[in-house]
């Protein structure tokens, strides 16, 4: 069947020249040889057709002040969901979070990171007061994840030639010509019809959210620090809709929840906390229409749920 109107208009906007891939821009990112890039520190304005944000970027490369990278009590991880992609910083969850406490956190998603990059950077943190780690999962960590693990916990990033020529790419496909608009839709035409025909062909593949969630526990198991091991986790997944079968029917939450009783989940415990929000951020008032990303009233929902779970106040 075709998709619906507004997935079909996000599919034109990725391709048209609104879009702004702030990863491989110059201006907001740098190369970096462990994690490919991360954010070039100062300020960068992030801009696309329904937003223009500007991003206050500290020396670790991530969307702070620097007054957080000093023994934050929380620290959130994830990709442009946690970053706060089309959303103003101090309207994110992470800032939310810290309004609310008053405990010092430190926001460190980076946009399309899956979560071993995300705890390699977090690996250059100070840790020495972490008391909660929010983790944000994105279905599409897991080939990431997968990688990594059958390298023997080892990730081989691409290189420094390979970031400016994404970059290059990148402004190429921002420049405006005669008939940009025609090309951008040309474009989203054919990515759909392939998309429908693969989607017909791969009606049968099932989406592995156990799969997903084994790899999950695995990749935090390999990070080993002595600060990780003290601290409290409070997970919550982002539900992509780009992926195989009915996700409704196979979440990350339940696969997650119910693996306790496995080899890699007794590192965690009794201070590892799975919180059950896809359902919810999926729907339209939580997320922006044109490009999919969480907007402001996703990013209160998610502080409501994770302020419930975070011991603060006298």
């Amino acid at each position: 069947t075709l998709q619906p109107p507004q997935y079909r208009c996000r599919v034109y906007y990725w391709d048209s020249v609104y879009r702004h891939t702030i990863q491989f821009d110059p201006r907001c990112s740098v190369y970096d040889s462990e994690v490919f890039y991360r954010l070039r520190p100062g300020e960068c304005l992030h801009t696309g057709l329904r937003f223009k944000n500007i991003f206050s970027i500290n020396r670790l490369g991530v969307r702070d002040d620097e007054k957080s990278l000093t023994a934050p009590a929380i620290i959130s991880i994830g990709d442009s969901h946690a970053m706060g992609w089309g959303v103003d910083q101090q309207d994110t969850y992470a800032q939310i979070i810290e309004r609310q406490t008053g405990m010092r956190t430190l926001n460190m998603g980076i946009a399309s990171f899956g979560t071993v990059r995300e705890m390699m950077l977090l690996n250059r943190a100070d840790l020495s007061g972490l008391k909660y780690l929010i983790i944000q999962y994105d279905d599409n960590d897991l080939e990431e994840n997968q990688k990594y693990l059958k390298n023997d916990c080892r990730l081989q990033t691409s290189s420094r030639q390979e970031w400016e020529y994404r970059a290059e790419q990148e402004k190429a496909h921002r420049r405006y010509y005669p008939g940009a608009h025609f090309a951008a839709l040309m474009r989203s035409a054919f990515r759909l019809l392939t998309w429908n025909v693969g989607g017909r062909l791969r009606q049968n593949i099932v989406y592995d959210a156990n799969e997903r969630a084994t790899d999950f526990l695995a990749v935090l198991a390999s990070f080993d620090r002595a600060e990780l091991q003290k601290a409290r986790i409070i997970v919550f997944d982002v539900r992509n809709e780009i992926h195989r079968g009915n996700p409704a029917e196979t979440t990350f939450f339940k696969a997650l929840a119910s693996l306790e009783a496995s080899e890699n989940f007794k590192k965690f415990a009794n201070r590892i906390t799975v919180l059950d929000l896809a359902s919810d951020l999926n729907g339209a008032g939580y997320r922006h229409m044109v490009d999919n990303h969480i907007n402001e009233d996703g990013h209160r929902l998610i502080a409501g749920a994770v302020l419930g779970h975070i011991k603060y106040g006298k």
